[in-house]
């Protein structure tokens, strides 16, 4: 688990850290085979700068915000007529709990997380890649609009 996954896991359940591991995992044994194959997304990747360890990174985050920020986004912004997330409380792993009392600082998270992604100039796009090869194509298609 690099760092980042430390930090974002850090007050997760057990179970849902392991799947943000093992999808970061795929995702970088799909990027290790585009560059051993050299595939044009990843000449692309390449040429715009990026190496292993950043998308790793990337990789990580896309993982925390596939696994945790996405699922959570969904109950936090809906309004059910029977109050799920509201009224009734729902469990997300054995740690957070989605109701009334906390479900604006789950808004406040999401809207951090967002913010962040702004910063750090993640593309909204990147963060729906469920594969390394996706991501190599989002970020790679930039290089060939471009050229």
């Amino acid at each position: 688990m690099n760092e980042i996954q430390k930090i974002l896991c850090e007050r997760l359940d057990g179970k849902i850290k392991m799947r943000i591991e093992r999808h970061t995992n795929a995702m970088m044994r799909s990027i290790q085979y585009a560059s051993d194959k050299k595939t044009k997304y990843w000449k692309a990747t390449k040429k715009l700068g990026w190496d292993f360890q950043s998308l790793e990174l990337l990789c990580s985050i896309i993982s925390f915000f596939q696994h945790v920020i996405s699922p959570l986004s969904t109950v936090a912004n809906s309004e059910t007529k029977v109050g799920l997330g509201q009224s009734i409380p729902l469990m997300y792993g054995g740690k957070i709990k989605i109701d009334d009392t906390n479900n604006e600082n789950i808004k406040k998270t999401i809207e951090a997380f967002d913010k962040t992604c702004v910063q750090l100039r993640i593309d909204r796009y990147w963060l729906c890649a469920r594969h390394g090869d996706d991501l190599l194509y989002l970020i790679g298609r930039g290089y060939w609009n471009d050229n």
